[in-house]
């Protein structure tokens, strides 16, 4: 579906006529946490920050390219809806996200 949404949202067009990739923004998710090896993001490393949520008190911060870090996301759902964002055109799925230049921050929940 994410081919469906980039060209409803004409992610395309904006990339192409306008440079409109990500470049330059942080962009914050509350979800399950992202698998920031998955292909999607491991060529770019854009997944720069994570906190896990999961357990009572004060949120973890992860320290990047940790196996905690990695392997957060224990659903899916996160990693998948951070791919709709920010899925790196060179990922060998075939698939982009609609801003793949973004810096992507994750909280775990």
């Amino acid at each position: 579906m994410i081919n469906d949404s980039t060209n409803t949202l004409q992610v395309h067009p904006a990339n192409l006529g306008y440079g409109a990739d990500g470049k330059d923004i942080s962009w914050a998710v509350l979800d399950t946490g992202i698998r920031a090896d998955h292909p999607h993001f491991a060529e770019s490393g854009n997944v720069v920050a994570q906190w896990d949520c999961t357990e009572v008190g004060a949120p973890v911060r992860l320290k990047p390219k940790s196996q905690a870090f990695n392997e957060l996301d224990r659903d899916g759902h996160g990693t998948h809806v951070a791919g709709i964002i920010a899925a790196h055109p060179n990922n060998g799925v075939g698939i982009a996200g609609a801003a793949p230049g973004v810096k992507i921050m994750r909280t775990a929940r």
